[in-house]
């Protein structure tokens, strides 16, 4: 027996045994079964942030809201006109000077009426500086000479406190100044005047002889201290 028929026939058996007992071909065996999990391990250490992502696209607009309810009213803050005029008058007695320019105003005042007869409607509630002045002369000189005055009158009533007259002693005067100022209340709504109290007509002079430029024949502020 040769040596090669010797190794041959030595190695055959352990290949029979490992034939004779595989359960698949080849000799490949499958995975067994799972086993039961193991318990959880500890937590590890977080690792650093990342970087922040780019902005994403705006989302569309939401409806809107509905509207809340109206808050409190306010007091007007700088509520005022002041209105003047540059021409000659003949004011009767008890009618009322007119104003057809505007110094300054806000439009807590109705001033559509004050260049024709002179009204001025207020359209805040509150108490108010009142102050007037005219630049006039007697129309009607007689023995002994009377004076004239002018009022501020509210809703055709004659606010005594702001009355103020003087007297054109001559008719060689050529000008005579008069004022008056007050604090009183006016509601919304009031209409404001102001009127020639005398018993004669009295011209408003607006070109007196010597000035360079017109004088205010007649002018009229009201300013607003304190809203109602």
């Amino acid at each position: 027996m040769s040596l090669f028929s010797i190794g041959l026939f030595s190695f055959q058996p352990e290949v029979q045994a490992q034939t004779a007992g595989c359960c698949c071909t080849d000799c490949v065996c499958p995975p067994g079964p799972q086993g039961p999990a193991g318990s959880q391990g500890s937590q590890g250490v977080p690792g650093p942030q990342g970087p922040q992502g780019s902005i994403g696209p705006q989302g569309p607009q939401g409806t809107q809201g509905v509207p809340g309810a109206q808050g409190p009213c306010c007091p007007v803050v700088g509520t005022y006109t002041s209105i003047y005029s540059n021409l000659d008058q003949l004011v009767a007695s008890e009618t009322s000077a007119t104003f057809e320019l505007i110094s300054a105003t806000t439009p807590a005042f109705d001033l559509s009426l004050a260049a024709t007869t002179g009204q001025v409607r207020a359209l805040q509630a509150g108490i108010y500086l009142v102050n007037w002045g005219v630049d006039a002369i007697e129309e009607v000189f007689s023995f002994p000479v009377r004076s004239w005055s002018f009022t501020v009158f509210q809703n055709g009533t004659p606010l005594l406190a702001t009355a103020s007259g003087s007297t054109s002693t001559s008719p060689d005067d050529i000008v005579t100044h008069s004022s008056g100022v007050a604090i009183i209340t006016i509601a919304a709504g009031d209409e404001i005047t102001l009127v020639n109290t005398s018993v004669d007509p009295v011209n408003l002079v607006a070109h007196p002889f010597g000035t360079l430029n017109p004088v205010a024949s007649a002018r009229l502020n009201i300013v607003l201290l304190t809203a109602l």
